[in-house]
C-alpha cells in the first residue's frame, strides 16, 4: 500500500498542531510497513528529506494570495491529480474549503484513486477576522457537510463528536475512524524538571485567541492567583499575536494589576527551547470556552504536556471531559471560570507533591491512550479497507 500526504503546511520543523499530528499518523503507518510520503507546495525551491523514516518531498507553485485563491486551489488539484498516478491513496490535511476539497476529490477520483481527509475541527467554526461573520460560516459549513463529506472515500476524525457528526453525512459505503491526539512517549526523556528556587511558572504554548483558548479568563485569573500568591508566580507565553481589541485588555490586565514583571513573551523560538520550556514549567492552562469549535476538537498541545509530566489545568469541554479526572490525572475546571482557574493555580503551587502524583497520572495517561503505537493497528486496517 502507497499513501500521498497532500500537505499545504510546513514538515518537518513546523509548530502547528497538524504538523504534530501528521507526523504521528505517519509513524504509525510507518510500523506496518505502509510506503508513506508527505508532499507540500512551496514558492522556493527546496529538496526532499526524511526524519525520523518518513520521506517528504515538495512541489513548486505560485505564492498565494487573497487575489489568486482559485487558481491555487486549481494547482492543488492538478498536484493530487499527479501524485494519484504514484500511490493508492490521497491523504489530504488541512484542506478545509469548499471549492478547494471539490476540486481535489474530484481530479483524485478522475484517476480512480481513493481520498481521504482529516478532520479536526467541526467544519468552519474557526473565525479567522473580521469578515468571517457567523451566519456565512453556517452557509459554508451546510456546504462542506452536505455536498463535500459525501464524495470522501475515508475520513479521520479526532473526537467523538466530530466522529457523529461526520457519521450523519458521510458516504455510506465510506470508511471512517476516530484517532485521538497522539503523542511519542520515548520522547524528550532527556530533559528534566528545573529544581532549587527558580520562580514558578505557567506556559501558554500558542496563539492568543479568545474564541479558541478563552485568553481573557487565563490572563484574569493568573492576575487573581498572582496577587494571592505574592507574585511568586510568572506567565510565559510563546506568542504575541492577537487581534488589536484583544491585544488592548491584555495589556490592560497586566497593566491594572502590576504584572509586567511577571508576564514575558517569548516570541518565535525553537522546538528546542520550547521543549526546555515546558519540561521546566510548573503547570499550563488548557481552557477552552465551549462554542461551535470547542465543542468538536481535541486539544493537540495536550498530548506534548501530558508526556512532559506537566500538571496541567483543563476545562470540562469536549473530548477532554472523557479522558480527564478531576485532581487524578488533571485539574478539571468549568470553561472561563476564572476563580476556578486561579484557585486550581494556587493548589499546583501549593500542593507539589500532589501535583507531581498527577502530573504522573497524566503521562500514564498519554501512555495508555495516546501513544502512537496503540493506534497503529487500526489505521493501518482503516486504510487498508479502503483500497
Amino acid at each position: 500500500m502507497k499513501i500521498k500526504v497532500f500537505y499545504s503546511g510546513v514538515y518537518p520543523n513546523g509548530f502547528a498542531p497538524m504538523s504534530y499530528r501528521l507526523h504521528y499518523y505517519m509513524k504509525a503507518l510507518i510500523s506496518k510497513g505502509v510506503n508513506v510520503e508527505i508532499v507540500m507546495p512551496t514558492t522556493q525551491q527546496k529538496e526532499r528529506g526524511e526524519f525520523e523514516g518518513i520521506s517528504y518531498s515538495f512541489v513548486k507553485m505560485i505564492q498565494e494570495t487573497r487575489f489568486n485563491k482559485r487558481h491555487v486551489s486549481r494547482q492543488y488539484a492538478k498536484i493530487c491529480k499527479n501524485l494519484s498516478k504514484q500511490c493508492d491513496i490521497i491523504f489530504a490535511v488541512s484542506v478545509i474549503s469548499n471549492y478547494r476539497i471539490k476540486l481535489i476529490t474530484k481530479a483524485v477520483h478522475k484517476e480512480g484513486k481513493i481520498i481521504v481527509v482529516e478532520l479536526n475541527e467541526n467544519p468552519y467554526s474557526i473565525i479567522g477576522g473580521r469578515l468571517d461573520f457567523q451566519f456565512i460560516m453556517k452557509i459554508k459549513r451546510k456546504i462542506f457537510l452536505k455536498y463535500r463529506v459525501p464524495q470522501f472515500d475515508g475520513v479521520i476524525v479526532i473526537s467523538s463528536p466530530l466522529l457523529n457528526l461526520i457519521s450523519l453525512y458521510k458516504n455510506k459505503n465510506a470508511k471512517i475512524i476516530r484517532i485521538p491526539i497522539l503523542s511519542d512517549v520515548k520522547k524528550n526523556e532527556i530533559y528534566h524538571k528545573k529544581q532549587g528556587d527558580s520562580v514558578p511558572y505557567i506556559l501558554h504554548a500558542g496563539s492568543l485567541t479568545e474564541r479558541k483558548d478563552g485568553i481573557i479568563a487565563v490572563f484574569k485569573a493568573f492576575a487573581l492567583a498572582h496577587n494571592k500568591l505574592n507574585g511568586k508566580i510568572k506567565f510565559i507565553l510563546t506568542s504575541k499575536i492577537a487581534l488589536p481589541s484583544l491585544w488592548w485588555k491584555i495589556n490592560s490586565i497586566i497593566k491594572n494589576n502590576n504584572l509586567q514583571d511577571s508576564v514575558e513573551f517569548k516570541g518565535i523560538i525553537s522546538k528546542e527551547e520550547l521543549d526546555k520550556l515546558r519540561y521546566g514549567c510548573t503547570l499550563s492552562i488548557v481552557n477552552k470556552p465551549l462554542n461551535s469549535q470547542n465543542d468538536y476538537n481535541f486539544s493537540t498541545k495536550l498530548s506534548e504536556l501530558l508526556v512532559s509530566e506537566v500538571p496541567v489545568i483543563a476545562s470540562k469541554t469536549g473530548e477532554m471531559s472523557k479522558f480527564f479526572i478531576d485532581n487524578e490525572n488533571a485539574y478539571l475546571v468549568e470553561a472561563n471560570n476564572v476563580t476556578e482557574i486561579a484557585c486550581k493555580i494556587e493548589q499546583i503551587i501549593q500542593n507539589p507533591d500532589e501535583a507531581k502524583r498527577i502530573a504522573i497520572n497524566g503521562r500514564i495517561l498519554a501512555e495508555k491512550e495516546f501513544y502512537y503505537l496503540k493506534h497503529a493497528d487500526s489505521l493501518y486496517s482503516f486504510f487498508l479497507n479502503l483500497t
